[in-house]
């Protein structure tokens, strides 16, 4: 497989984990939709509302944007390694370095996320502040999860870039 394959085969899978995060988003605005609808006030699934809410709009927004915005960079990525591939890895290398340096800060907040929802769960004296807790555990370790799956994928290629660049110098 060449390297032009790999770029590909980045992106596409890049973009789909964005459109992938979309599609959780989704589902957990559909939960809080029918949670909404259903769940009696003061309860436990009522308050599992808010967290899926917020997360909802936040997974569907930013995998939306992701998809959206990598399935560009690949068809710029792609012609700009067709047309200089020295070019191409320059800019590159800078990208999947600032990648490579922002996953400490990624899954720091997603720990944060998840360790405010289980203090608030340990402190929570309403059934509802629980439902809120809970689904902010819930909302956290999905990031954490996607951020993860995410982390496995961009590692290879930030590899694979490096190797690249280097036997490009040579």
């Amino acid at each position: 497989m060449n390297f032009l394959d790999n770029i590909t085969k980045h992106y596409l899978r890049e973009s789909k984990q964005g459109f992938g995060a979309a599609i959780l988003g989704g589902i957990l605005l559909i939960a809080a939709f029918v949670l909404f609808k259903f769940a009696q006030p003061f309860t436990i699934l009522r308050g599992l509302l808010m967290p899926f809410t917020v997360g909802g709009l936040v997974f569907t927004i930013g995998g939306s944007v992701h998809g959206f915005k990598i399935r560009r960079a690949m068809v710029k990525g792609s012609a700009l390694y067709r047309m200089d591939e020295r070019a191409f890895l320059e800019k590159e290398i800078i990208s999947v370095e600032r990648t490579h340096r922002s996953w400490r800060r990624v899954f720091t907040i997603w720990s944060i996320i998840t360790l405010v929802g289980t203090g608030l769960l340990f402190t929570a004296k309403q059934k509802n502040l629980t439902g809120v807790a809970l689904g902010t555990i819930i909302v956290g370790i999905m990031g954490f999860m996607e951020e993860t799956s995410s982390k496995s994928f961009n590692e290879k290629y930030y590899q694979l870039v490096i190797n690249e660049s280097q036997n490009n110098r040579g």
